[in-house]
């Protein structure tokens, strides 16, 4: 018997586009699916969207809550899904015709625990039917890796787009996530928890084919100004470092606590005629930073050993090295 594959589709306030994303799933050429919708406290007809398209289809079930984030809604997908494999896609998105049936192929074949697909953006006016038509006429190709090599090599596989931390490029053997859940009120979750489902993957497979499509927005946390939110990467370089550092990564570590270090130099470079809330959060990284900056003296690479000496001696001190060294030219 084909084994069954748990989509979950956290749905808030997307109307506009929740048909699109329900019917790309509806018509998966792989139909073996639980699809479960997650209404995360919609105020427009999102929920009753949902209510309907249950009507129709059996495979779907909703679950309506109180708004608490996209985290909350994976989260709460999660407790109670039944398959043996799970996918996530955001309810503004959609996905090809043959996405699941090419995943679930490849990770079975070669006995991975997740595999990922390329990621495709569109923008209102885009035709849906030309996208999706286009991609089925490429030359796909599969890539295994080991979950080693991909810890290993981490920032060229990230920064050249070869994998990406986004949830929804993937399908997953369920395990993984029988000791991970998102991180809640807080940007950048998928890429806080992908070291903790590469240490639990022995093997991965990247699909060459750009099989999800991302609507994005002009507003999305990529594109925003916002800087208070853009300060939750800290959150994920420092957790990286640790997840690493705690598995035997020592060098790997190294990497993502200067990327940290840096970063909260960055934040105090800009605490200056900010927001509230940017200084709220700013306060917390700073916190953070000096409750482990010795642990992570033992790990960063030379300049940002010196700093995080300076460090002692007050931010501005350290800050005025970092400005003429790491930060110079940018």
């Amino acid at each position: 018997m084909e084994p069954l594959i748990s989509i979950i589709i956290p749905v808030y306030n997307v109307e506009k586009y929740l048909k699109a994303c329900v019917d790309s799933v509806i018509n998966q050429t792989y139909k073996n699916l639980e699809i479960l919708l997650i209404d995360d406290g919609s105020t427009d007809k999102s929920g009753k969207l949902c209510d309907e398209y249950e009507k129709k289809d059996s495979r779907i079930k909703v679950i309506h809550k109180e708004n608490g984030g996209l985290s909350d809604a994976r989260n709460k997908g999660l407790d109670i899904a039944s398959g043996e494999y799970i996918g996530f896609i955001d309810g503004d998105d959609f996905i090809h015709p043959f996405m699941y049936e090419k995943l679930l192929n490849e990770l079975m074949s070669n006995d991975c625990d997740f595999a990922e697909c390329s990621i495709k953006p569109f923008k209102d006016g885009d035709n849906i039917k030309a996208l999706i038509s286009e991609e089925s006429g490429k030359e796909v190709k599969t890539e295994v890796y080991s979950g080693v090599e991909i810890i290993k090599r981490m920032p060229y596989l990230l920064t050249h787009h070869i994998f990406m931390p986004s949830a929804c490029t993937k399908l997953y053997k369920a395990y993984i996530f029988d000791s991970i859940r998102y991180p809640l009120k807080m940007q950048y979750e998928d890429a806080y928890v992908f070291p903790e489902i590469l240490m639990l993957s022995k093997k991965v497979a990247k699909v060459s084919g750009e099989y999800y499509f991302y609507y994005q927005r002009d507003d999305s946390i990529t594109h925003s100004k916002n800087l208070a939110k853009k300060l939750d990467h800290l959150y994920v370089d420092y957790h990286t470092a640790e997840v690493l550092r705690k598995n035997g990564f020592k060098e790997e570590c190294a990497h993502y606590y200067d990327a940290y270090i840096n970063a909260v130099f960055w934040g105090f470079e800009r605490r200056k005629n900010n927001s509230e809330d940017f200084l709220n959060r700013f306060k917390e990284h700073k916190r953070n930073y000096k409750r482990n900056r010795i642990r992570m003296f033992k790990y960063v690479h030379k300049t940002f050993r010196l700093l995080i000496f300076l460090s002692y001696f007050g931010l501005n001190t350290a800050y005025r090295i970092w400005n003429v060294t790491v930060n110079k030219g940018n």
